[in-house]
């Protein structure tokens, strides 16, 4: 597996893709990002079981291959270095990965890809269509919300931290959505804290009586 990138767009996939890696798992498997190469599209896929996030950037590929790469420890690398391009290599036979920049060269232990979770709803789908979900939204036949990215960061920045991280209480390490028409209430509690946001749509956009916990990502 072999590509090389530009630096500023593998650390903004890096920073999408962090969240969803567990700081402490039982599961070493899951402290990996799973790496994919096919052609000129390099697809980034993380999970903590919970949470699954994947993104895809273009790159300069030149042997297409897959791997699983150390999470924290790439992205703290990637976080230290400056502008330039970061060329990327993977043996797959030893799962020895190398990188190379223009300030240095660097080695990572990966593992074989055939170690990580099967989760063919995510490595199988495909990006939905919007345009089909507003029409089956139109229709009455599939629930759907629409926000702006400002709305939901805003959201997220009111709620997350009274959000609980006791294991023991699943129903409180998300945010309480409880639509109603025209706005949006969203709660988080840790039993010590409540936080209520509250936002607004300026016609009846949202559906009527629908409840729903979502799980909280801190760096929405």
């Amino acid at each position: 597996m072999k590509f090389s990138v530009a630096l500023p767009e593998l650390q903004k996939a890096l920073q999408k893709n962090l969240p969803a890696i567990p700081r402490k798992s039982t599961l070493p498997v899951l402290e990996h990002l799973h790496f994919s190469l096919s052609g000129k599209e390099l697809r980034i896929v993380s999970t903590d079981q919970d949470i699954t996030i994947m993104s895809h950037i273009n790159v300069d590929g030149s042997e297409d291959g897959s791997i699983l790469v150390p999470g924290r420890k790439i992205g703290d690398l990637v976080k230290t270095l400056s502008e330039g391009t970061m060329d990327f290599s993977a043996n797959e036979s030893t799962n020895e990965i190398k990188l190379k920049t223009s300030t240095g060269k660097y080695s990572l232990r990966g593992l074989s890809t055939s170690e990580y979770l099967d989760i063919p709803e995510l490595f199988e789908s495909e990006k939905p269509d919007l345009d089909k979900v507003k029409e089956s939204q139109k229709s009455g036949k599939t629930p759907a919300m629409f926000f702006s990215k400002d709305k939901i960061s805003w959201i997220a920045d009111k709620t997350h931290y009274a959000v609980s991280t006791d294991e023991f209480r699943p129903a409180m390490n998300g945010v309480l959505f409880q639509f109603r028409e025209n706005f949006i209430t969203a709660v988080s509690t840790d039993s010590y804290r409540l936080v209520k946001a509250v936002i607004h749509a300026e016609k009846s956009s949202y559906p009527n009586e629908l409840d729903l916990i979502v799980p909280a990502i801190s760096t929405l």
